[in-house]
């Protein structure tokens, strides 16, 4: 089965571990094609490299934004947490007014 897979695109790989219904038919994270030699092709992320069938692959198509994303990253661009002022987004409940304001009014007499 030939697939139309070039160096250079993302791909997913088969999950060898999917035994059951539960589990993901393919690996959650994108591998890069490195190299192609018929129909077996080479992927790398990071420091793994494989080689299967290209049978084993399925393009992968990046969005928009997560390319850009990718591209633009760099570690300096990284907002370091420990600045002063800066806002805890995991405690931005402190931020809102609070919604139980308990008012002392007397009820209206029927």
């Amino acid at each position: 089965m030939q697939r139309d897979i070039r160096i250079g695109d993302h791909i997913l790989v088969h999950n060898r571990h999917s035994g059951s219904k539960f589990m993901l038919p393919f690996e959650k994270d994108p591998w890069v094609v490195s190299a192609i030699k018929g129909t077996m092709a080479t992927a790398k992320r990071k420091q793994e490299a494989i080689t299967w069938n290209v049978s084993f692959f399925k393009a992968f198509h990046l969005s928009r934004g997560r390319m850009e994303m990718e591209q633009n990253f760099s570690p300096a661009s990284v907002v370091d947490d420990d600045d002063e002022g800066s806002v805890d987004f995991c405690n931005r409940r402190s931020l809102l007014p609070n919604p139980r304001v308990v008012v002392d009014k007397p009820l209206l007499a029927a």
